[in-house]
């Protein structure tokens, strides 16, 4: 069964006894009290999904509680909530499915409904893809719907931008995820995360209330200070003072730091000492 891992450290703390690969196989009352009767299960390979591939293995075990909880599964909680099956009138994107039945009004399904992952995170990108690919098809139709989705992605996954579809800044930059081995770390200080305030487990076991809980706002602007804003330039000039042949002009406006290439010889040095990997050595095409 998928769980975080912090979920899975946060149920330990409170008491949890985790067993693992048991399947049920039936329940049954004895002497007042709930059998449970279970197979243990081994793995054998995994899915796409990561997720494992069991069979059984072993003798069956049988184990006595006062309450059992069934969480087997997720589904729908109405019938027509569920995407509709695989045809020619249903297109399967990244986050979200749309289905396009004639003289039917369009609809999206997204969130836990079509995500592989269930998070708010990926149900946010539900909601913004399918928004960019409602808006695309209202204003230019169905052909190759999925095809025109890709120049608003961000890096090489299913991440869509609204600020590159609605054309921002951000459709001038590159679409390069930067890693952090392309990160020149020595201008950087090293600064540990934020830890997240929690309930003491003793106290989460008294109800149900927020186990995380909030941070102060110093702390939050302490944590947001620690980002290394990958592959943007914040005008540390670090390329004209490194340019031994001052080719690096400083522009005012959007234009910002650029290269003067009558000047340039291209030794790289401003690469090397951009400290966000803002600027990239490439040669240059014919």
């Amino acid at each position: 069964m998928p769980a975080f891992e912090t979920e899975i450290v946060l149920a330990l703390e409170e008491g949890v006894n985790i067993r693992e690969l048991l399947a049920p196989v039936r329940l049954d009352r004895k002497n007042g009290r709930l059998a449970l009767t279970v197979q243990p299960m081994r793995i054998h390979g995994k899915d796409s999904d990561g997720r494992a591939h069991v069979d059984a293995h072993g003798p069956e075990e049988t184990m006595e509680f006062e309450k059992i909880f069934k969480a087997i599964g997720e589904e729908a909680g109405e019938d027509w909530y569920r995407p509709p099956g695989e045809n020619r009138d249903v297109l399967r994107l990244s986050n979200s499915t749309i289905a396009l039945k004639p003289r039917s009004p369009v609809l999206i399904y997204g969130g836990d409904l079509t995500a592989s992952i269930k998070s708010v995170v990926h149900a946010v990108a539900s909601a913004k893809e399918g928004a960019i690919a409602l808006d695309l098809l209202l204003r230019e139709g169905r052909e190759n719907l999925p095809g025109r989705l890709e120049k608003y992605r961000v890096g090489d996954g299913p991440s869509l931008s609204m600020e590159i579809y609605q054309g921002g800044p951000r459709s001038r930059r590159s679409s390069h995820v930067v890693r952090y081995c392309e990160i020149n770390a020595d201008y950087f200080q090293l600064a540990p995360r934020v830890t997240q305030p929690r309930l003491l487990a003793g106290e989460r076991l008294k109800g149900f209330d927020e186990i995380d809980l909030k941070i102060s706002a110093n702390m939050a602007i302490r944590e947001a200070e620690r980002c290394f804003n990958c592959g943007l330039c914040n005008n540390c000039d670090n390329c004209f003072f490194f340019c031994p042949d001052m080719s690096v002009i400083r522009g005012e406006g959007a234009e910002g730091r650029h290269i003067n290439y009558d000047y340039c010889k291209g030794c790289g040095l401003c690469v090397v000492e951009c400290p966000r990997n803002a600027m990239v050595l490439e040669e240059e095409g014919s």
